[in-house]
């Protein structure tokens, strides 16, 4: 069985990203979490998954990372990332103090450790920053690349940016790392192209049993993300993070690929821009897969259906 690492940094749609994961368990063992600044601070990321796990009854280990991007000491979370998410990052939904807490052992040294351990059997997803993939790529190239697939939610490719003109958020929050990443690694990118297809509706949402804690907690947070969303954005409850887990998974859900080199712009006027590099458009092989198409509707009914089962089993 493959094995699998999700980086995250917890607000609402990594949290359903990482329960679809494990609702996916006869297919894939999810074996750790790593955190990472973004959507809150790298603390609250931390928190925030131990309190998902905990919550649904399941014990993965949880190890902090970044705190900020390359080339800074801190990270000051947006006033928009509060708003979508809410202060907490899960929607300002109530659980208990996580009785665990995250391992000594660092982010980057795990996905090194695990890389030297399952190589081609690890599959590695990012849901924020790319900071502790590149870090760890940094500090062990050889071991990293003996990952064998490594899937990033971020960027926009042909449509507009959600926090700049130009701009996808993991990519804007550390578009070093990811120039980093995309320079030495294979990678298979899932964007804004895509994600912002696959709209959870009230319908949707209808389907989580709120008489029990875990059916309510899905709810809470999808109606809380799916109103503040499109306040902020003009549409709501987009499955970015959900996205890129599935089609790492089952690339089916993808039905177009263009394989391409990229770079991400880092000056003032179009820093976070990631476009493909002009003087690498004959390159062969590609360095990037960027999934241009995908099966929405196909794709959203499973994720419904998915932690709709998971959070009715074995309720308290």
């Amino acid at each position: 069985m493959k094995k699998l690492i999700l980086d995250v940094d917890t607000g609402i749609d990594d949290a359903f990203a990482i329960l679809y994961a494990l609702s996916q368990y006869e297919q894939v063992e999810l074996i750790g979490i790593t955190t990472s600044f973004g959507n809150v601070l790298v603390q609250q990321a931390t928190k925030n998954t131990l309190q998902v796990l905990e919550l649904f009854e399941v014990d993965i280990p949880v190890y902090q990372g970044a705190a900020a991007s390359w080339g800074n000491q801190t990270y000051t979370v947006p006033d928009s990332f509060e708003r979508v998410h809410g202060r907490n990052g899960i929607g300002e939904y109530h659980l208990p103090i996580p009785r665990a807490t995250p391992k000594e052992l660092t982010a980057v040294d795990f996905l090194i450790e695990a890389a030297n351990k399952h190589q081609d059997e690890l599959i590695v997803v990012t849901l924020g920053p790319l900071t502790n993939l590149a870090d760890a790529l940094k500090k062990a190239p050889e071991t990293i690349k003996k990952i064998g697939k490594i899937v990033c939610m971020a960027g926009a490719l042909t449509i507009p940016g959600n926090i700049t003109s130009v701009a996808e958020v993991n990519v804007y929050n550390d578009a070093a790392a990811v120039n980093y990443v995309f320079e030495h690694l294979f990678v298979t990118v899932v964007g804004l192209d895509v994600t912002l297809q696959t709209m959870i509706t009230k319908q949707d949402i209808a389907r989580f049993d709120r008489k029990n804690k875990k059916g309510d907690f899905l709810a809470a947070i999808a109606e809380y993300y799916y109103q503040n969303e499109y306040a902020e954005q003009d549409y709501g409850g987009a499955l970015h993070d959900p996205l890129a887990v599935a089609i790492a998974l089952e690339e089916g859900f993808c039905t177009s690929f263009i394989e391409l080199n990229l770079t991400v712009e880092q000056t003032d006027q179009t820093y976070g821009r990631m476009i493909g590099k002009l003087d690498e458009l004959t390159l062969i092989p590609k360095r990037t897969r960027f999934c241009l198409q995908i099966d929405a509707t196909r794709f959203v009914d499973h994720f419904v259906e998915s932690l709709a089962k998971f959070s009715g089993a074995n309720n308290k």
